[in-house]
């Protein structure tokens, strides 16, 4: 039998009697345990400094009452080279018995996992450092946000008053203009970074129902919109019923985050088309069952594709568009617009899509008329 040990391509040992005297050893066990010359000799003799350890206490267990031992992760302190080593080892005791089952010895193998029990703690305390960061990350962001909210009023409103004033040169005008187009473009950048504190921190993004047109607002925006980019062309198409129960700021929000990413992305002198279209139970633009019909809002451009990899993490906090699909040249945001789409959408109990090929890509969101529990 010791032939076939000796081959294991574990590390086998066989001790026998009360004190664990080493009867046999492969050269696998040596090397792992940092001994030679071992047979004859009892366990607490070749590592002395296990007596009192666990480890004898189990070898003690198994000879005493029979019961065999296992471990997946067992913490030896080894002296390999003269210096004291944390090893971590599968272990597993075996009783050995007489014909009479009197105790006789113990059959131990093994194998050393010390590193990937270190590497997936390691991982574990990375990820665990990942989550604090991230955590504390949201909390100054929602601090940060909620406490520039008030001197930017005070610059946003003083831009307003500079320009009602008549004896402003015409190059005044075009500084006031620009204070005011920052400051508005700040506060919608602090509005993102609070929905998505809110969103993260605070179970999601609150919302108040009222019967609204989701035609009307699209279109409301589309020609706010038209005005902040006079050089882009936005189509807006509508077909069935745009009625609903939502929040009226929430769902001009989704439609603008939509529409601006879109703009963004757009090939030059290509148009972005928005399409809403009623849908019923059965998904298409019939008369509908009440509680289960949803409305389809689709926003369409022409441009660069969204790489593949990057799909299913459109909608993720933090994910920046960039100009021309050029990752260097990062377009202005925080990257949180189309989160933020998605929590929205989420509020009202609907979901999200994007669709993209080199020929056109296509965010949708998707949401029930009334709410999803409702009767």
């Amino acid at each position: 039998m010791n032939a076939i040990l000796a081959q294991m391509p574990v590390p086998v040992a066989i001790f026998k009697g009360p004190d664990h005297v080493y009867e046999f050893a492969n050269r696998l066990h040596d090397e792992v345990m940092g001994r030679t010359n071992v047979i004859g000799k009892a366990f607490r003799e070749v590592y002395p400094e296990l007596v009192g350890t666990p480890i004898l206490d189990a070898f003690d267990h198994v000879y005493r009452t029979g019961e065999p031992f296992t471990a997946d992760e067992f913490s030896i302190p080894l002296l390999r080279a003269g210096k004291k080593t944390e090893a971590i080892f599968k272990f597993a005791i075996e009783p050995m018995r007489s014909e009479t089952g009197t105790p006789v010895g113990l059959l131990t193998v093994g194998t050393e996992v010390t590193e990937q029990v270190l590497a997936r703690w390691d991982l574990g305390a990375a990820l665990n450092a990942q989550k604090q960061t991230e955590t504390l990350r949201e909390r100054m962001l929602a601090i940060v946000g909620h406490d520039l909210r008030n001197p930017l009023s005070t610059v946003t409103v003083s831009a307003h008053m500079l320009l009602k004033q008549e004896s402003l040169t015409p190059a005044q005008t075009k500084i006031a203009r620009r204070i005011l187009t920052s400051s508005e473009r700040m506060a919608r950048m602090i509005s993102e970074i609070l929905d998505f504190a809110q969103g993260h921190m605070g179970g999601g993004i609150p919302i108040t129902r009222a019967l609204l047109n989701l035609h009307d607002i699209a279109s409301q925006v589309v020609d706010e919109l038209g005005v902040v980019y006079p050089d882009k062309t936005i189509l807006l198409a509508v077909d069935g019923d745009g009625k609903g129960h939502w929040d009226a700021d929430r769902m001009a929000q989704m439609v603008t985050n939509l529409v601006v990413h879109a703009l963004q992305y757009a090939a030059r002198d290509t148009p972005v088309t928005v399409t809403i279209q009623g849908l019923d139970a059965r998904g298409d633009g019939g008369a509908g069952s009440g509680n289960e019909d949803w409305v389809l809002l689709e926003v369409t451009h022409r441009g660069p594709p969204i790489p593949a990899e990057v799909l299913p993490y459109v909608f993720d906090p933090f994910l920046r568009a960039t100009e021309g699909g050029n990752a260097s040249r990062p377009l202005r945001g925080l990257g949180l617009a189309l989160y933020i789409v998605d929590e929205i959408v989420r509020a009202h109990g609907g979901r999200v899509d994007v669709r993209s090929d080199p020929e056109e890509t296509t965010l949708s969101a998707r949401v029930p008329r009334t709410e999803p529990s409702a009767v």
